[in-house]
């Protein structure tokens, strides 16, 4: 690479990643949430056995084994140098997303080597990447997904970089051993990528290099389970333990998993919740970028040549939509598709658009109207559809739910307006590609506006979107209980309280309203905790707000509100 290049290179990249820490810092101390709680929980079990003991011996068999424990050593590491909270754990996601940068500059330029352009290309996927709300809320996650991210874009890099005849031997067992680290981690994602890659081969009746990616599959399966072996014997671990939620992969699906309108209510969120935080013009220009790899896809000794990589962008997309989908009101699967969209969107905007220096001037003065016009009029549709529908749900109040429905759908005609409002300012322009460019703009328009509507929110916007409060309730839960009484609440505030592991359990009792009561009738608890953002729609109507319960809560609990939150606190006797 030539010196200019590199150092351009280098700028690009860490302008990118402080821009990223400017829109992603004020999120490295929001609570632990959803799924993090899981994690924080198995993580600690690693210098404490009797956490681990307790949950497998209380029904989770697995307790946090869904998945090798690759990630959970890793924080476990850092806990040997520095304290372990929400941000010292989130310090491994934002360090991926820096890594990620240079993957994605290198995987873009490497797609493109043979494109005069191929400098712009890479430039451009790293700022939109940045500048995706769903990149940046994905990478602060505590979540073994945000190293399985660096992990797939390495072996991607690798795929491209490496010829198919050309140091064969080399580029087979580096992508061996980097397919073999990917699945160190998690069995999904990397699964998915080969799998596109055989099918794509097989199609197009690349004989040489499907048994070549056939050889990488076979060998980096077989060395991943002789390490998961060798870790179960010397830990005494069922070795099935992770294969659990990858065999029951169909009780996933929506309309398996949930028969009717609920299942398509399901997958209906499962697809607009990538287009909400990503823009609907990112999702379109990426299945642009798609369309037209696969047209004009050349002849290519790489082990990934740009048609393969888009395919893979628009697999995975859409298995998405039907596997794993949304966890928490949060769309983390599909977090897995922001760099490969962000190039390919990139390839799009660089090849049909001629800058010069009118045309840059006028495209800033439109984001610039096009940022307030989403911060003022689109606000934050995420939020609506998240938390308000279902505080207006839970409210049971009809005309609240049809309101808010409107007013998201509202929100929604607002933000695609943006599209014909770029297009009718660029279309009496001598260029080809006006819809392109207005595509372009608007993505960037809206997601800059979400991004700053996230920084400056008072909630959640991650797990748990909407949120609030949960600090404030479990400094009630702290202030009222002692440390081994039992408290029924969601599990970030177990959490939060510094509550003792045996409460975690206690979440099984909502299950039902029986048990919910039988659990008040019989057992001390000392506190009772439900929130908008950590229970269900369901939990509130059947179990919170049902009479009987209504009526042993107010007999026996003083009511305080923290925010989403509801606390009851027992009355003292006497």
């Amino acid at each position: 690479m030539d010196k200019k290049v590199f150092w351009r290179a280098i700028g690009c990249i860490l302008g990118c990643f402080v821009l990223y820490v400017f829109f992603s810092f004020p999120s490295w101390r929001e609570p632990i949430m959803g799924d993090e709680v899981t994690v924080a929980n198995w993580i600690k079990s690693f210098g404490d056995s009797t956490i681990k003991n307790y949950f497998i011996r209380d029904g989770d068999r697995l307790f946090g084994m869904w998945h090798p424990p690759t990630y959970a050593y890793l924080v476990s590491l850092i806990g040997k140098f520095t304290v372990i909270n929400e941000a010292s754990i989130r310090m491994i996601g934002v360090t991926s997303f820096l890594i990620s940068l240079v993957l994605i500059y290198a995987i873009a330029s490497g797609l493109s080597r043979k494109d005069d352009k191929r400098e712009l290309i890479a430039i451009l996927s790293c700022l939109i990447y940045t500048l995706n709300p769903l990149a940046v809320k994905g990478s602060i996650l505590i979540d073994l997904d945000v190293i399985l991210h660096v992990a797939v874009l390495a072996l991607i890099l690798a795929l491209v970089r490496y010829r198919y005849r050309e140091n064969s031997h080399k580029g087979l067992l580096v992508c061996i051993a980097l397919f073999t680290v990917t699945l160190c981690i998690k069995l999904s994602t990397p699964v998915i990528l080969i799998m596109s890659i055989f099918v794509y081969q097989f199609l197009r009746r690349e004989w040489g290099k499907l048994i070549y990616t056939l050889k990488i599959a076979a060998a980096g399966i077989f060395s991943a389970l002789i390490i998961w072996l060798i870790y179960c014997r010397a830990h005494n671990i069922d070795f099935f333990s992770i294969f659990a939620v990858p065999l029951s992969v169909g009780s996933y699906i929506p309309l398996i998993k949930s028969p009717g309108k609920e299942g398509w209510l399901v997958l209906a969120r499962n697809i607009w919740s990538p287009f909400m935080w990503c823009s609907p013009a990112f999702i379109i220009l990426g299945v642009i970028g798609f369309w037209r790899n696969l047209r004009t896809q050349t002849e290519n000794d790489s082990l990934m040549t740009p048609a393969q990589f888009a395919f893979y962008g628009l697999l995975i997309f859409t298995v998405y939509m039907f596997v794993g989908g949304v966890s928490h009101s949060f769309p983390k699967y599909h977090y897995a598709i922001v760099p490969i969209f962000s190039v390919l969107a990139a390839s799009v905007v660089i090849k049909n658009i001629k800058p010069d220096r009118q045309l840059f001037l006028n495209t800033a003065v439109l984001i610039s109207i096009l940022i307030l016009y989403d911060i003022y009029l689109v606000k934050d549709p995420i939020y609506l559809i998240s938390y308000a529908l279902k505080e207006s749900v839970i409210s049971a109040s009809r005309g609240s739910v049809f309101a808010v429905a409107i007013e998201w759908i509202a929100r929604m005609a607002l933000l695609l307006l943006t599209i014909p409002i770029a297009f009718l300012f660029y279309m009496n322009r001598k260029t080809r590609g006006a819809l392109i460019l207005a595509l372009f703009v608007s993505m960037l328009a809206s997601n800059i506006a979400l991004l700053f509507i996230q920084r400056g929110a008072v909630y959640n916007t991650v797990y748990c979107y909407g949120g609030r409060g949960m600090r404030g309730a479990a400094d009630i839960v702290m202030s009222n209980t002692a440390p081994g009484d039992i408290i029924l609440a969601p599990p970030e505030i177990v959490l939060l309280s510094g509550k003792n592991i045996f409460s975690y359990m206690t979440a099984k009792n909502l299950r039902s309203k029986d048990m919910f009561l039988d659990m008040l009738k019989q057992d001390d608890v000392n506190c009772v905790v439900y929130g908008i953002s950590g229970n269900t729609s369901e939990q509130y109507k059947h179990i919170f707000y049902a009479k009987d319960v209504k009526a042993i809560l107010n007999e026996k609990y003083l009511r305080h509100e923290a925010g989403s939150y509801t606390v009851w606190v027992k009355r003292k006797q006497g």
